[in-house]
């Protein structure tokens, strides 16, 4: 589609669409990949679970689903920032570097997280 051919409103309205679909895709992903984490952390320490019941693992499953949700908002600030600028999220490649420089220190905890309560329980 050709922006040069639309009127300005029409222009200005779809870019914050993008924008705000780029915001969400982001976050939406990376809340995606941690919970897949916690899921992993889970299935490596099923053993652990055997006198919880179900409805506790459950439960505190979604807490932690809730802690990731709290920690995506916290990192995706500057995204959010980012809107009140002039010229919304046009520096994209600024953000996506942020977006993984955040992804890759998350993923860094979450594998060390994992192996970490591996060599930490007692035989």
């Amino acid at each position: 589609m050709n922006y040069s051919t639309l009127p300005n409103i029409f222009r200005e309205r779809s870019s914050i669409i993008a924008d705000l679909f780029f915001v969400l895709s982001t976050a939406l992903s990376l809340l995606l990949s941690l919970t897949i984490l916690r899921g992993i952390l889970l299935i490596r320490n099923f053993d652990l679970t055997d006198p919880v019941p179900a409805k506790d693992l459950v439960r505190a499953f979604t807490i932690g689903v809730r802690f990731d949700l709290i920690m995506v908002a916290y990192s995706s600030i500057p995204l959010t920032l980012a809107f009140l600028l002039p010229k919304g999220l046009n520096y994209r490649r600024l953000f996506l570097v942020w977006m993984s420089i955040v992804a890759c220190i998350r993923f860094f905890l979450g594998v060390l997280e994992v192996d970490f309560t591996m060599n930490s329980i007692p035989d």
